[in-house]
């Protein structure tokens, strides 16, 4: 309806209201889905060419085929923390300062 001149003034400030709220939370929105500096954050989501920001300090967890999970996450200090309570944890270096982490069965 585009004329609200007819409707009652309590409906008139409602719908007044409801489309500043839509516009707040659009505009909340395209903050958190900005894919070029996440601000307030440690954790980002890559994916390609876009980068995602998480809420601070979120630890993300992994499923591996053999149904262990491993979570990855920040520790109070700074610190990359990976763990499993599935299983037990396997690191293997590799080149180019990276590694493979697995959790394998007890």
């Amino acid at each position: 309806m585009k004329d609200r001149s007819k409707l009652p003034l309590w409906a008139r400030a409602e719908i007044s209201r409801l489309e500043t709220n839509v516009a707040y939370w659009k505009g909340m929105a395209l903050k958190a889905a900005d894919t070029h500096t996440p601000d307030g954050t440690n954790v980002v989501l890559s994916d390609v060419d876009k980068i995602h920001g998480l809420p601070p300090n979120s630890i993300i967890s992994f499923r591996q085929k053999n149904k262990h999970r491993i979570d990855v996450g920040f520790r109070d200090r700074g610190l990359l923390s990976v763990r499993s309570l599935d299983g037990l944890l396997i690191v293997r270096p590799l080149a180019g300062n990276s590694i493979d982490v697995e959790s394998i069965d007890r």
